[in-house]
């Protein structure tokens, strides 16, 4: 990533912290972090977990603290989501694909969601390490015990699988949250079978230096939904929901000059920031006439664009790069609100 990429997506915590942050790290450390403690002190803890994570891996989220809320609440959906997997703990699961910090599921166990429900992926596992010293709790133990980690290439057929098997029976989550994961990747809706080619890499290390490469392609998009609907049970119901950045119209993200090498150091493409329009054509997969995703009874789309009425032709013919972070936040920082349901 440029110097000015780490710049501008490099912040202060947000002071003062929102109640509900402080009542997750309440919540995860009682003693360490009392509501009592006093926000600046609370602060300096989370500056320091964040620049050691940001110094290996400089992704977005983190320069802006977004680990500190979890987005998985913000959702219509979200009651719904996790009342579905307290009704029913011994033999409903959920899976937070792309879990990171894990602070959602941190969340979900605050709520009432029992640990041993939770299932969390990503990439580097990194991550799921260093949250436990953010959060300063322990792996294993406490309200963490049951919680299941799964070192997860979304690509890799063989690592998808794996991750299928730790839902109840191997039979496919009840519920999948995917949270600021698909705006990551690229999307051609027109793209030619002929073109769908391998033909970029994100590559990634973690602090051991062990290297994960993940080949992608045109229809990367389309690739990982045909993946989470492979972990999603065949189930009428079972729900797929989430939230990322969105574009009015749907789009290649324009900021990804910013750092044309990518966040982990590969040579990446524009991922696609999708407005509804888009994001049902992506799922429900009509517009290239191929194969319906897996499911017989197809899918109920539900996405929400929040400021649908933004003015993005203001900024297409910029120099991105000359452009104020509230500028950015503005014009790429809409959000899409989603779920996609079985029928």
């Amino acid at each position: 990533m440029s110097g000015r990429a780490l710049t501008l997506y490099y912040e202060e915590p947000p002071l003062p912290f929102k109640p509900a942050t402080r009542a997750l790290f309440e919540f995860t450390s009682p003693t360490r972090f009392p509501l009592s403690l006093f926000d600046e002190e609370l602060a300096k803890h989370v500056k320091k977990c964040r620049d050691d994570v940001y110094a290996r891996v400089s992704y977005p989220c983190l320069g802006l603290y977004r680990f500190l809320e979890p987005g998985s609440r913000e959702n219509p959906v979200y009651t719904q989501a996790i009342e579905c997997i307290k009704q029913q703990p011994d033999t409903r699961r959920i899976l937070d694909m792309g879990c990171g910090y894990a602070q959602d599921i941190r969340a979900w166990i605050q709520d009432g969601v029992p640990s041993t429900s939770i299932v969390g992926a990503d990439l580097l596992l990194d991550f799921v390490e260093d949250s436990f010293e953010l959060f300063a709790d322990e792996k294993g133990k406490d309200h963490m015990y049951g919680v299941k980690f799964e070192h997860c290439d979304i690509f890799d057929e063989d690592h998808v699988n794996k991750v299928k098997e730790l839902s109840h029976g191997g039979q496919g989550f009840d519920v999948i949250y995917i949270g600021s994961f698909l705006h990551l990747f690229e999307w051609s809706e027109f793209a030619r079978e002929s073109e769908s080619i391998m033909r970029w890499k994100i590559q990634a290390a973690d602090v051991q230096g062990r290297v994960f490469r993940a080949y992608t392609r045109a229809d990367a998009q389309a690739q990982v939904a045909r993946a989470l609907s492979n972990l999603l049970s065949n189930a009428p119901g079972s729900l797929i929901f989430g939230r990322q950045s969105g574009m009015p119209p749907g789009q290649a993200g324009h900021y990804e000059r910013h750092h044309r090498t990518g966040a982990m150091g590969g040579n990446s493409q524009a991922p696609w920031r999708h407005d509804p329009d888009s994001f049902i054509r992506l799922w429900q997969d009509e517009a290239r006439g191929r194969q319906q995703l897996q499911g017989s009874g197809g899918w109920e789309v539900k996405p929400v664009l929040p400021n649908p009425a933004f003015n993005w032709a203001g900024f297409k013919d910029k120099d991105v790069q000359e452009l104020s972070r509230k500028d950015l936040v503005q014009a790429f920082g809409t959000g899409l609100e989603f779920q996609i349901i079985r029928k």
